[in-house]
């Protein structure tokens, strides 16, 4: 089995991630009667596949697939044009894979199927793909950039040193034995030197 973090053989770190994933996002219920008849046209074997499928993939694999599973429209008609600020900005549909073509489904029958009890992880992938859209400079929508901010205390310390270094910094003469690895600056120096 092949890992989808590297490409190589399973680590045991992907194996172990892998697992829990599927075993936190377990196939739910179907979404019973609805206006798309979707319980009818797909079986829970099919669906039980397609779980299985999306939480083995990484975190980019499963943005390509929400991409390729979810189409975004401009909404057709609104009901106050006045208030466009309030109003949605967007429509969503949502499809599942069967065979070698795609089915449409509700919203419910697609979150049902992917394990998910709220809507948390399509909202976020739309807003990242508007993002996208919005900023061509923003990362990719299949980026995870969990942990990837800079601290807010962060210190660029090659600046500091070349600072202390303007200042020449002579070696001790008493201990010459760490000379290479310690350096003084002259005892007249002060904070408000420049």
């Amino acid at each position: 089995m092949l890992c989808y973090c590297s490409g190589k053989d399973v680590a045991p770190k992907c194996r172990k991630k892998t697992s829990v994933h599927l075993e936190k996002y377990k196939l739910l219920d179907g979404c019973g009667p609805c206006r798309l008849r979707c319980y009818d046209r797909i079986t829970d074997e099919s669906r039980e596949q397609i779980n299985k499928h999306y939480w083995q993939g990484s975190f980019g694999e499963r943005r390509v697939w929400l991409d390729g599973h979810i189409n975004i429209y401009s909404v057709k008609r609104r009901r106050h044009p006045h208030s466009r600020s309030h109003s949605r900005q967007h429509s969503l549909t949502y499809t599942l894979p069967q065979g070698t073509g795609k089915t449409p489904v509700c919203k419910k029958m697609f979150m049902r199927t992917l394990g998910l009890k709220t809507d948390a992880v399509i909202t976020e992938f739309i807003r990242a793909k508007q993002r996208k859209a919005d900023d061509i400079s923003a990362p990719a929508v299949t980026t995870d950039r969990r942990g990837k901010a800079s601290p807010p205390n962060k210190i660029e310390h090659n600046v500091i040193r070349e600072h202390i270094n303007s200042f020449h910094p002579q070696i001790s003469h008493y201990n010459i034995a760490h000379a290479p690895h310690r350096r003084y600056l002259e005892s007249s120096l002060s904070v408000t030197s420049e």
